[in-house]
């Protein structure tokens, strides 16, 4: 059974009656710095506090009618707590209250929006280290380049999502003001020294200077740092969505006893948790548009952003927190097939060595621009008719003038693209100690592709080699038919005769 992410708790920061919890704890934490500023009377104060309530119905009802919804809030609870509501939002405008409450509230959404992307990076992490040596094609522009492993391909998402998480906790660090300054900032009814008492006790620092609100710079940095993390859960989204296509299928999105993925294709298994994420982070992208445009604001203040920020600050945090969930989810249970990937790299029968040849040939002493042409020529062949690269140049005059049989057959091994692997984890510091939780082994994962040294070539002219894979009828040459390793991979790499 796939592993289900809940989160209900980012929803509820957002909810009508944490909001106004939130509220009244401003509006208290007030209070108290001006009791102990003796500008509440004590006992006043220790009624304040305990009789302080509201009722969200009551909140409604006056809001229909005076269309102010802070206003509508300081009534309902002036209304519990009767005579000395005199003391009760004292020196603060409705921003002081809002603005402060919201820092606190994101701040809050941010903290679990950090211990989502933990357990994402944790999950890409412990995959990554599961598929470390498992070799696999990699794709520039979407064609074959040259063999990589899987799990460089998960260290790049998981180093990139190192990077998202310091650029979250600098941007809730950014947001995490308050301001208690006044109509228009100037602390006329307070003292600065006042905002800053008030505001450590609820957990924020002081804006450094404000009007009537804190500067929506901070809010436009935060909503643009959840679209670019939800665009590093797109490219993670999009790049597995394009390893489960058919003609690939290294992988595959796990699908769950009953689950159906077509009403009219039984045999469909879509990706379809990847393609949600891939959705969402277009709506990201367009909240920190919003975000962006709410910076300008006229003067002191309007509220030209209050409609937006409504929507976008609590729908932004709830996407990023669930985008977050299930792709933790969908890397965690993802399928890995290293058969199909060793298939994939000889899907091309041998192209991917191209570069290797090349460059032995300028280390024999061609100009790279002959060797690149004579490499070139051969691989256009390939392309063109399935030749086996290494066969192609086995009958190239041209290239066994310069290299031998031997020197050729050695170039085609994938040893090399393993050599730097752990080097590249360590300088990420990914290591089994510090990927939580247990690496899952599940059969068939974390099986390393890996060919043995080239051997000397056995040569027996235009007759057939028994290799350790099979019969392989290679080309003949002059100097005889070539098997350029000792386990020749004959599914992929047979000449087109076989």
């Amino acid at each position: 059974m796939i592993k289900r992410y809940t989160r209900p708790q980012m929803g509820s920061l957002f909810a009508d009656g944490h909001k106004f919890d939130t509220w009244l704890q401003v509006e208290l934490a007030v209070c108290a710095a001006w009791a102990k500023e003796g500008a509440i009377p004590t006992r006043s104060y220790e009624r304040i506090r305990r009789k302080a309530r509201f009722s969200i119905k009551r909140i409604e009802e006056i809001e229909a009618q005076v269309n102010h919804d802070v206003i509508a809030f300081t009534s309902s609870v002036a209304e519990s707590i009767g005579a000395d509501s005199a003391y009760f939002h004292k020196g603060l405008t409705s921003s002081d209250v809002v603005d402060t409450a919201q820092s606190i509230i994101l701040k809050q959404a941010g903290q679990i929006m950090e211990d989502g992307l933990s357990a994402l990076k944790a999950a890409v992490g412990r995959r990554a280290l599961e598929h470390k040596h498992t070799l696999c094609i990699g794709r520039t522009h979407g064609v074959h380049a040259e063999p990589t492993t899987f799990g460089l391909k998960l260290l790049i998402w998981y180093d990139e999502l190192n990077r998202q998480e310091e650029r979250l906790a600098l941007a809730i660090d950014n947001l995490a003001v308050g301001k208690l300054s006044g109509a228009v900032g100037n602390f006329a009814y307070m003292k600065p020294e006042f905002e800053e008492g008030v505001l450590k006790r609820l957990g924020l620092r002081s804006a450094p200077v404000s009007n009537q609100i804190v500067q929506r710079d901070r809010h436009a940095h935060f909503v643009s740092v959840l679209a670019g993390l939800g665009a590093t859960m797109e490219k993670i989204a999009v790049n597995l969505r394009t390893y489960q296509r058919t003609e690939i299928s290294e992988v595959q999105e796990a699908f769950q006893p009953g689950q159906k993925g077509s009403s009219a294709m039984p045999h469909k298994r879509n990706p379809v948790l990847l393609e949600r994420v891939s959705g969402l982070a277009r709506v990201l992208r367009g909240y920190a548009a919003t975000a962006l445009e709410n910076v300008a604001l006229w003067d002191e203040r309007d509220i030209s952003h209050s409609g937006a920020e409504r929507i976008i600050l609590p729908d932004a945090c709830v996407l990023t927190d669930y985008m977050l969930a299930t792709l933790a989810g969908v890397v965690e249970n993802l399928v890995i097939s290293p058969e199909r990937m060793e298939h994939n790299i000889y899907f091309t029968k041998g192209l991917i060595f191209s570069q290797r040849v090349l460059l032995k040939l300028a280390e024999k002493g061609l100009s790279r621009e002959d060797a690149y042409a004579l490499v070139q020529e051969n691989a256009m062949r390939c392309w063109e008719d399935g030749t086996p690269l290494l066969d192609a140049l086995l009958i190239d005059r041209r290239i066994r003038a310069v290299l031998s049989t031997q020197e050729i057959s050695a170039l085609f091994t994938l040893e090399p693209y393993l050599v730097h692997v752990d080097e590249l984890f360590r300088r990420v510091g990914l290591t089994e100690v510090k990927a939580k939780g247990k690496t899952r082994r599940r059969r068939g994962r974390g099986k390393v592709l890996k060919l043995p040294e080239a051997s000397a070539p056995r040569e027996e002219k235009g007759k057939l080699i028994r290799g350790a894979s099979g019969n392989i009828e290679s080309i003949a040459v002059e100097t005889g038919a070539v098997q350029n390793i000792a386990e020749r991979a004959s599914d992929y790499y047979e000449s087109a005769s076989v």
